[in-house]
């Protein structure tokens, strides 16, 4: 009846009563600030997940009776202090740091007033509760679905970038097979994986004739590209499955990080700790990880 009657709730009223309950100073208010270290409002909708993460976050914190409105903060300093000036003026309580396309965020500015949550790993310089997919998980699934698939030489391509933003998860996980491969007493040349900094063909082409995979795992499509560019044949030649699918799904094999629901879940962490009138870095930060699901598709026999 209530969602029939467009009832939403008043997350005033629910916050200033825990704050009169709990004796804090500074008052909640509705609207919640999306952090984006980009230049341009909106830079984030060229990446898919991130994408998708951030307007499944917009709409439940709509869903909740909260707007969210984004900040820039960018490379340049005036950004940041342009956008604390922002979120200060504004009154703004909670903060949902959006993911980058590098690098580690690193918050230029203070937290202790302001409740914060965080899409992805973890920022840089600051201790607080984090969201996002179970990379580890979705890599194990890969490598399930490829050895059910009966691959014998699984390899593992990915960016030094997103290695580290993403806690060394995948090679961590990819270091277990290695040693499993070992352990069972596969002959044939050593695995090891690509990590990049800038992805080429030939790069691609020198790894591919060392470690002579037949399955690859990599965090880009461009791969399957590079793969079609130097004359192999995706599953005929060389099978793919790309780690990173994007949300609309694609002609590739891989796995969906079921970024709706990273989204979705970091904003209900985010205004619970509104409502609590929660800020600052916590003494325990939380972290909720999301599993990802497997997708068939045409590059894996």
């Amino acid at each position: 009846m209530a969602n029939k009657l467009g009832y939403r709730p008043n997350p005033l009223v629910r916050a200033n009563m825990e704050a009169v309950r709990s004796q804090r100073k500074h008052p909640i208010h509705a609207e919640l600030g999306l952090v984006a270290a980009f230049d341009r409002i909106h830079e984030w909708e060229r990446y898919p997940n991130i994408a998708c993460a951030i307007e499944s976050a917009t709409v439940r914190a709509k869903n909740l009776g909260f707007r969210l409105e984004e900040f820039c903060i960018g490379k340049d300093s005036e950004f940041s202090h342009r956008a604390l000036r922002q979120i200060t003026a504004r009154g703004i309580r909670g903060i949902l740091l959006a993911p980058t396309s590098g690098h580690l965020l690193r918050l230029p500015f203070p937290i202790e007033d302001l409740s914060v949550v965080s899409l992805g790993q973890p920022v840089e310089n600051s201790y607080v509760h984090w969201v996002a997919h179970n990379h580890y998980q979705g890599i194990q699934l890969a490598l399930r679905k490829g050895n059910e698939a009966n691959y014998k030489r699984i390899g593992l391509a990915i960016s030094e970038d997103l290695d580290q933003r993403i806690g060394h998860a995948w090679m961590s996980a990819y270091s277990l097979y290695r040693c499993e491969i070992i352990d069972k007493g596969k002959k044939g040349k050593r695995l090891y994986p690509f990590r990049y900094k800038d992805l080429n063909d030939q790069a691609l082409k020198q790894w591919i004739e060392a470690i002579q995979p037949d399955l690859i795992l990599g965090d880009d499509g461009v791969i399957k590209n590079l793969l079609e560019k130097l004359g192999l044949r995706c599953p005929k030649d060389i099978a793919f499955m790309n780690l990173n699918q994007p949300p609309e799904g694609a002609e590739t094999a891989g796995i969906s990080q079921n970024s709706a629901k990273v989204g979705s879940t970091a904003m209900d962490l985010l205004v619970q700790k509104v409502s609590l009138n929660i800020t600052g870095e916590p003494t325990a930060a939380i972290t909720t990880l999301l599993g990802g699901e497997y997708q068939p598709g045409s590059t894996l026999a």
